[in-house]
């Protein structure tokens, strides 16, 4: 009895946080509708644009069977050789999980789940996504700040404090990865650290350490790391053509990976509602409006994209892969 009602309270708080989430971003783009000039902007769209969404859908999945190959050949390193057409689902069903489903996991625990129904242990799943994560952010993030400097508008503040911020964030995840590295070493760093810190820290070099052993798969995960970032990159581009966005293409290779981290903010549902405040704040002086609306463009192409990603995945079997031991 005592158990049956700790699971349904459980299950309360993990709806009561998703319903949450889900309304911060209701929130976040409201307080920006409610300015006029955000609320013109949105309401010039064009019908035509709901075309322009769905080919972003196209694209958006092709961008995750990129993600998915990167995350094979990550898994090949730590000795799990998997069918890619059974990691696309998995793939697919986190995207759907992370958005649709109030559970105590995210879409990138729910991907480590379900991974053991082709025994790959919790430990490698993790390590594996992780590294997915890792060298995707570094991949971003490099991205980022050359397409600054290329853009050649450092004269302006907001690029530079751009700029500074992106730099301080990738030394920040390069040193994460050394001090990980290290922690694999000779050094006992691990028993100086507190445990909160050196835990994550070991994870990530225990990934990192299994990469550095096959530097072909190394080579590989970087170089798809890069072709998914610039995928968004070009994307961000096509998007925000059918919103009128005017800025020179070349732009887009800072402004998408700013507010893709704008994205990554824990608040609100996946980045809806951040993503567009960081556009508002960030990106006005050179998008103006649009900016915001190019954004709820991009949030529209990755819910459709998760949806129907949940769709295709349990109707090609994922459903059935779900452990008992997950609640949805």
């Amino acid at each position: 009895m005592a158990e049956a009602e700790s699971s349904r309270s459980g299950g309360a708080k993990r709806v009561l946080s998703w319903v949450a989430r889900c309304g911060i971003s209701v929130v976040l783009i409201g307080l920006l509708l409610r300015k006029k000039s955000v609320a013109d902007a949105v309401g010039q769209l064009q019908a035509g644009v709901v075309w322009w969404v769905l080919a972003g859908v196209v694209l958006y999945l092709a961008s995750q069977a990129i993600n998915t190959l990167k995350w094979r050949v990550i898994l090949d390193a730590m000795g799990h050789r998997l069918p890619y057409p059974k990691l696309l689902r998995v793939t697919l069903a986190g995207m759907f999980w992370n958005l649709f489903l109030p559970t105590a996991v995210g879409g990138d625990a729910a991907r480590v789940v379900l991974m053991r129904a082709y025994d790959v242990p919790a430990s490698t799943g993790t390590l594996s996504v992780l590294m997915q994560r890792v060298t995707g952010f570094v991949a971003l993030l490099v991205i980022g700040v050359a397409g600054l400097v290329w853009s050649g508008e450092l004269h302006d503040p907001v690029p530079r404090k751009v700029l500074v911020g992106l730099s301080l964030l990738l030394a920040v995840v390069v040193v994460a990865m050394a001090i990980g590295l290290a922690l694999e070493g000779r050094f006992g760093l691990a028993d100086r650290l507190p445990g909160w810190l050196g835990r994550p820290l070991r994870r990530i070099g225990d990934g990192l350490l299994a990469l550095v052993r096959a530097p072909r798969a190394m080579l590989w995960v970087m170089v798809l790391s890069f072709v998914f970032q610039l995928w968004h990159v070009g994307l961000g581009w096509f998007l925000a053509q059918a919103v009128g966005c005017t800025a020179s293409a070349k732009h887009y290779v800072w402004m998408v990976p700013v507010t893709s981290v704008g994205g990554m903010v824990p608040v609100g549902l996946g980045g809806i509602g951040s993503r567009e405040q960081v556009a508002y704040l960030l990106l006005t002086p050179i998008l103006g409006q649009a900016g915001v609306v190019w954004q709820l463009v991009w949030n529209a192409v990755m819910v459709l994209s998760s949806l129907f990603g949940g769709v295709v995945a349990a109707g090609a079997g994922a459903r059935a892969a779900k452990p008992a031991g997950v609640e949805s």
